[in-house]
């Protein structure tokens, strides 16, 4: 197979954006000469791969995109308008302007028929046809049909939806669990809770939809490991609290990520690292 080394210099290739926005582990997604994507592709593999991610990764070359393996291979030629990442073994690609999903060996697993894909997540993925969405599973049957008008993806066995200008909840089976009446709803968190905003400013709710604690926020983000992030207007800085609400990392971040194995990518002073849930940088 063909290294994405070859040709030379005039050349380019691209991180796709699902891979150059992950969770602030990787932040090299400018377009470069190949000369120096390899450097690129293999710290993005190393971010990636203890983030768990599943090889190979979409890349754009020269206007269009493949997929690479870990040593930087291009395995699937370069020949589509757009593509996800590989989630539950399909990775959702654009042809001719419509969306679909091919496995790891390039192969079409669901035709592309729809206006919109996003990423598989937990063995479900959302899809647009006419301005409306609902969920396939693996096979490209419905579990719900196309009636919303948004969702986004599962995350713990739950998805955001929107009906009448308002956002609720379906579940795996695709059943509203929790009643659309929300101006913004966010996803579950491994944790069981959820941001949302009714009205003023965003507080967490549980899996049954009840207020999880008292305290509101300008901005919040889900649980991870325990923790989550929240906003401070007032300095415009960010800080980590724990499920009940108690701050455990005072805001002192210009901007955060979620808790992985212990560590959460903070900012501070416009450079990243990663700080402990004492807030100190490792």
């Amino acid at each position: 197979m063909k290294k994405a080394v070859i040709p030379a210099l005039t050349t380019t290739v691209e991180l796709a954006p699902h891979i150059a926005k992950e969770g602030k582990r990787t932040t090299m997604h400018r377009i470069v000469p190949l000369l120096c994507g390899l450097m690129i592709l293999a710290s993005t593999a190393s971010a990636d791969t203890k983030a768990g991610t599943a090889w190979p990764l979409p890349v754009k070359v020269e206007g269009r995109y493949g997929f690479i393996d870990g040593a930087g291979t291009l395995v699937i030629p370069p020949r589509y308008e757009s593509a996800g990442r590989f989630q539950d073994g399909l990775a959702v690609v654009s042809v001719n302007g419509t969306w679909g999903y091919i496995n790891p060996a390039g192969l079409l697993a669901i035709m592309p028929v729809y206006d919109h894909a996003r990423d598989f997540s937990e063995g479900k993925a959302v899809v647009g046809i006419n301005g409306l969405y609902g969920f396939i599973d693996r096979a490209g049957v419905y579990v719900v049909v196309p009636v919303y008008e948004d969702a986004s993806e599962y995350g713990s066995g739950m998805a955001a939806v929107r009906s009448g200008g308002k956002q609720g909840y379906v579940d795996l089976a695709g059943r509203l669990v929790i009643q659309a009446k929300y101006d913004e709803a966010y996803a579950f968190g491994g944790d069981g809770m959820a941001c949302v905003r009714m009205g003023g400013g965003l507080y967490f709710i549980d899996r049954a939809g009840k207020p999880a604690m008292k305290r509101m926020f300008p901005f919040c983000t889900g649980f991870h490991e325990g923790m989550a992030g929240f906003y401070v207007g007032r300095g415009s800085v960010w800080g980590f609290m724990d499920r009940n609400g108690r701050t455990v990392v005072p805001p002192a971040f210009q901007d955060i990520g979620h808790f992985s194995e212990g560590l959460a990518p903070a900012k501070q002073g416009g450079k990243w690292g990663y700080v402990g849930r004492d807030g100190k940088y490792v």
